[in-house]
């Protein structure tokens, strides 16, 4: 498709009413490092869909029709640092989405349908200054342990307000990643008539002791 433009760095696709890309479309095109496909109409992307793009480092697929993402999508995006996948009608991330995207540092899924997260999801996130999770604006009611055993030995934020997240002990990780200071919670639900800091402190008195 992109043919005589090997050697580009840069392609903006966006605003364009884009519906379907087709597989392997981006393959000769190894140099590229930024790809912007935000606010078209893309509702399906295949596995092999960015194959052939080593050195892509920011890919925007910002208000488009995303209902789901295939298994591997990501796998031909080794130097992947940042993904914005806002805006679109994602329900859930597979297990080990993000688990060959090994720069990752700012992973962005806010204003989707997100009702569950696979265990581990943060894992795949860098622990390099800068890192950040945004999750805001989903459907969320609980969230797994999203870093499994690795803990980040610089802060990560990680934002999720407006999600109808409720305060059990399955958050109380994150409340040890706040006490220990290798995470920072922005954006947290606001409890019913009160603030952010009333959920904080829900959040503080159903860890305490744990």
């Amino acid at each position: 498709m992109f043919d005589g433009l090997e050697s580009l760095q840069k392609l903006y696709l966006q605003k364009n009413s884009i519906s379907n890309i087709e597989q392997s479309s981006f393959s000769n095109m190894r140099h590229l490092s930024t790809l912007f496909l935000f606010q078209n109409k893309i509702s399906s992307i295949s596995a092999g869909m960015f194959e052939g793009l080593p050195n892509l480092t920011v890919l925007l697929l910002v208000d488009n029709l995303l209902t789901e993402l295939p298994a591997g999508v990501f796998r031909d995006l080794p130097s992947l640092e940042g993904l914005d996948l806002s805006g679109n009608k994602l329900v859930t991330l597979s297990l080990g989405i993000f688990s060959e995207t090994n720069h990752l540092t700012q992973l962005i899924v806010a204003r989707n349908q997100l009702h569950t997260l696979p265990a581990g999801l943060m894992s795949h996130v860098q622990r390099k200054p800068g890192a950040l999770v945004i999750l805001s604006e989903n459907n969320l009611e609980t969230v797994p342990d999203l870093f499994s055993a690795k803990r980040p030995s610089v802060n990560v934020k990680l934002y999720f307000g407006k999600n109808p997240l409720q305060i059990d002990s399955r958050l109380c990780l994150m409340w040890e990643g706040v006490q220990q200071d290798w995470l920072t919670l922005s954006e947290v639900p606001v409890v019913e008539g009160g603030e952010e800091a009333d959920w904080v402190r829900q959040l503080e008195a159903t860890c305490a002791g744990k």
